[in-house]
């Protein structure tokens, strides 16, 4: 109501524009006309501090100044609604913006809890309110708090009207708590009645795939994947991580390869992969069981290097060599790498596992074995691997005990003889 011009653009604090997005922004400028549309643009939110993890929101940022044009709830404010009862519509811009407030996650979980705060709020007015519950649901289950996240957006996907664009973030949400919560079954319905409704949707054929991959349907996954790798989308409102139709799909798309044996095409996906984002580390891993198991020893270090240089993942990098070392027979120095994996990451079960195999191959230091194995059973009970051969080593161990126990009682008799 401050504004005396006649376009309004929003922008936050922790907004920015690089150059080519200013250009693009002022040469938008300069074709407005009077009229009543409003625009939207991409907002590029970076999820972590490095800016691996990256989402991409639609929001309407530029529209008319006209006093019927106002903006509707306290938090995740709706300009659009108002624009569209004006008679307006909604217009794409090539524009990108980059948010930057979402880097650190402590600084995150801050925010949803304000976020959590003012919803609440709305929800004591408007209880029924399909965006209020959508938008309550969604941070609820950002903050771990599953079930209660699941009913507020059954609510929501219960009122919410067919054409509303957040009609496919419902039916991504809801078949991603199924999946957290282990109901397969129920996700993998809800996944594909999504799909009939909104079947230019991107989310929905991934976690198709990822609920068919879990359940054993591997070439049900596939076929998601291929779908959607070979889908255009079209211009909607969304909220989603650019990558599900890039490296992520290549990635989940090699490892199903690799687990039918088709290794030479998974290592063809994960070279995609790591085309399109260099530092993917689960791309460099996979091609380093690929090229383990081939034997090319040059390959494999070539992946280690990425791993510890490209990715920062020195730990990695290492149980890489180590088992590099260890299927070479070379056992003294598969143990000196694993011991360095161990302790890089002391909690971690994986590396230790690894150790026991070249400690007890080398057979040279039983006890190390022995404290080894105990010490993965201390961190995972149940560890079936660990209580087999720590079983094993036991009574071997027990055994050459009796058997030196009897030679040192006989040997002096038979040396009179």
């Amino acid at each position: 109501r401050y504004v005396t011009g006649d376009w309004n653009l929003w922008l936050d604090a922790d907004d920015r524009l690089d150059d080519m997005n200013r250009r693009l922004l002022r040469s938008l400028f300069c074709d407005l006309a009077d009229e009543r549309d409003a625009y939207a643009m991409k907002v590029r939110s970076f999820l972590d501090d490095q800016g691996r993890s990256v989402r991409l929101l639609d929001q309407v940022r530029l529209f008319p100044n006209h006093p019927r044009v106002r903006w509707e709830y306290r938090i995740h404010e709706q300009i659009l609604p108002s624009v569209r009862r004006l008679g307006g519509n909604v217009r794409w811009s090539r524009v990108v913006i980059d948010h930057t407030g979402y880097r650190l996650p402590k600084v995150r979980k801050e925010k949803l809890q304000r976020n959590l705060r003012l919803l609440q709020m709305d929800y004591a007015q408007r209880p029924d309110d399909p965006f209020t519950l959508f938008n309550l649901g969604w941070t609820t289950l950002d903050l771990g708090d599953t079930e209660a996240a699941m009913k507020l957006l059954r609510r929501s996907l219960e009122r919410v009207s067919p054409d509303s664009s957040i009609v496919r973030k419902l039916y991504v949400l809801l078949t991603q708590g199924h999946r957290s919560l282990g109901h397969r079954v129920e996700a993998l319905a809800l996944c594909r009645e999504g799909q009939r409704h909104c079947p230019d949707d991107l989310e929905l054929p991934f976690e198709e795939a990822l609920i068919c991959r879990e359940l054993g349907h591997l070439g049900q996954a596939e076929q998601c994947l291929r779908r959607l790798l070979s889908m255009k989308p079209r211009q909607h409102f969304a909220s989603l991580d650019p990558a599900l139709r890039g490296y992520r799909a290549r990635h989940v798309l090699a490892d199903i390869c690799r687990q039918q044996g088709r290794l030479e095409e998974a290592a063809n996906h994960w070279w995609v992969a790591v085309k399109e984002r260099e530092d993917f580390a689960p791309a460099w891993v996979g091609l380093g069981e690929i090229y383990l198991a081939n034997g090319e020893w040059n390959q494999v270090e070539r992946f280690a290097q990425c791993l510890e240089c490209t990715c920062g993942l020195r730990q990695d990098a290492v149980i890489l060599r180590g088992r590099s070392r260890l299927m070479r027979g070379e056992f003294e120095a598969a143990r000196l790498l694993l011991e360095q994996a161990v302790e890089l990451r002391p909690e971690a079960v994986g590396p230790r596992v690894l150790l026991t195999h070249a400690l007890l191959k080398q057979g040279k230091d039983l006890d190390a074995a022995e404290k080894v194995l105990r010490e993965i059973l201390a961190l995972a009970p149940d560890h079936a691997e660990a209580k087999h051969n720590l079983a094993v080593l036991m009574r071997q161990r027990s055994d050459h005990q009796e058997e030196a126990r009897k030679m040192a009682v006989t040997t002096p008799q038979e040396v009179m003889t």
